[in-house]
């Protein structure tokens, strides 16, 4: 039985991300009710579930809603916050950055800002922002600059933009249309996105901050699946 747990898909809602669901009124997150966060609610999930390291993202829906201004002025506010987190408590979270995507420039200045100001290694992307999935080409200048240094990036579904298929419509987005968006999103990115990069991926435990500390964790993990399986 293993001892602790890493949680690689956990979710945290910064004071400014809960600023902006209540000013657009927001209850349900992609179907699902919003939950009362808060660092010492993360703690005592964590504990209950014998979870000893979490990362940690925005959920879905994601933070532009259709204000620039405002989509920029969040991601900033959220990723200021996760880098303060991961900071106070190095052991146990590492936030992954937003960014206020569809906005190209701003993305590209966010990325920027956060490697050279708030010391971030990871950024979290959604499958598609406004309709615009991974794998098209207008997102190039943002993965070329995520691409210019060894840097953790995980894929989160969203709903679609405009999802015209009327079937079971009344199951929240996680039930079903998650599986489908990852899947738009992944095979978009494979046969249509620019991918010269597979040399180039690092291990984690090259990345710095809070991600060796996940590299650690993993190592510990995959050698219990080996005694597990030498047992077996």
């Amino acid at each position: 039985m293993l001892k602790e747990r890493i949680d690689i898909h956990g979710h945290f809602f910064p004071p400014t991300y809960q600023q902006l669901l209540q000013r657009h009124h927001i209850e349900f997150l992609d179907g699902e009710k919003a939950p009362i966060w808060s660092v010492e609610r993360q703690w005592a999930y964590m504990e209950r579930l014998h979870i000893s390291f979490a990362v940690l993202s925005l959920s879905s829906p994601h933070l532009h809603l259709g204000d620039k201004a405002e989509a920029v002025e969040t991601a900033r506010g959220c990723n200021v916050y996760g880098a303060e987190l991961s900071r106070r408590y190095p052991e146990r979270f590492v936030a992954l950055a937003s960014l206020p995507l569809p906005e190209i420039a701003e993305s590209i200045q966010e990325i920027r800002y956060g490697r050279e100001k708030l010391g971030i290694c990871g950024f979290a992307l959604l499958t598609n922002y406004h309709g615009l999935y991974l794998g098209n080409e207008e997102l190039d200048p943002v993965m070329e600059e995520l691409n210019r240094q060894p840097t953790l990036v995980t894929i989160h579904p969203t709903l679609p933009w405009e999802n015209a298929v009327r079937a079971a419509e009344e199951l929240p987005g996680p039930v079903m249309e998650y599986f489908f968006e990852t899947t738009r999103a992944v095979v978009n990115t494979i046969f249509y996105g620019d991918f010269p990069y597979s040399e180039e991926l690092v291990p984690l435990g090259k990345v710095e901050s809070g991600l060796e500390v996940l590299s650690s964790k993993t190592e510990d993990f995959t050698g219990t699946l080996t005694l597990m399986e030498e047992a077996a």
